[in-house]
């Protein structure tokens, strides 16, 4: 009898360590197949997406920045069909568009790939005080968008009072220099005269006229002093 009991008390033992087992078995092959309860998983910011800032231009005597950042956890490629990166409108207070950047400007067909890595941002920027140069003072909104597939429908405004461009009042200086390579989208690195390192910042129109310029081509540059820093407004190869 005993012998018996001890016999019934081992098969229940094996029944229930066996459907155990079994549970387990089934809750892992769920999780492999995405089944599991999502709220449960923890996904940092894998649901992330691009972010678009503009600075105030209120902010700032001359530029305002455009800012996209990749608040995702995997790498974006943004591409864009020409050198241009971004557009961007300003509207007066009815809502009627005063100004769009592209509307005067040209730009070389080409496709332009950027890699954001995650938390990585692309800055560019507007150029307001040379850009606007034409439009009258008065409060607006700017509107700011960026050229690449993958943010078309994404958009960063602000509202601001534009004083007017102070552009007129500046003047042109010119000087013959060597030229080094690109810093970043907006500068150039050069060599003058007196063998002398100097950085230059690029006028938007004239940014294209660099992008395939050898190194240590002689040019001369026309350039205006805006608030300290020079600024190319054309150039000429030597």
């Amino acid at each position: 009898m005993n012998y018996f009991k001890k016999v019934i008390g081992l098969v229940s033992t094996t029944l229930i360590v066996a459907s155990l087992v079994g549970c387990g078995t089934a809750i892992s092959s769920d999780k492999a197949n995405g089944s599991s309860d999502p709220a449960k998983d923890d996904v940092g910011i894998v649901n992330g997406e691009l972010v678009l800032s503009v600075e105030n231009p209120n902010d700032k005597k001359v530029g305002t920045k455009f800012t996209i950042q990749n608040n995702k956890t995997e790498d974006v490629t943004l591409t864009m069909n020409s050198s241009q990166y971004f557009d961007y409108q300003l509207k007066d207070e009815k809502g009627s568009v005063v100004y769009t950047y592209s509307a005067d400007k040209m730009f070389t067909l080409m496709v332009e790939e950027k890699v954001l890595k995650p938390g990585d941002t692309l800055e560019m920027e507007l150029a307001l005080e040379e850009n606007l140069i034409n439009v009258p003072s008065g409060k607006y909104t700017l509107e700011v968008w960026s050229t690449a597939s993958e943010a078309k429908d994404l958009k960063a405004k602000v509202d601001f009072h534009w004083v007017g461009s102070n552009q007129g009042k500046l003047n042109v200086q010119e000087t013959v220099v060597t030229f080094v390579g690109l810093q970043d989208l907006n500068s150039i690195e050069v060599v003058n005269e007196q063998g002398q390192s100097e950085t230059y910042r690029l006028a938007e129109v004239v940014k294209s006229e660099f992008d395939n310029l050898a190194k240590d081509t002689k040019i001369k540059i026309f350039y205006v002093d805006r608030d300290g820093q020079k600024e190319v407004q054309s150039v000429e190869i030597q």
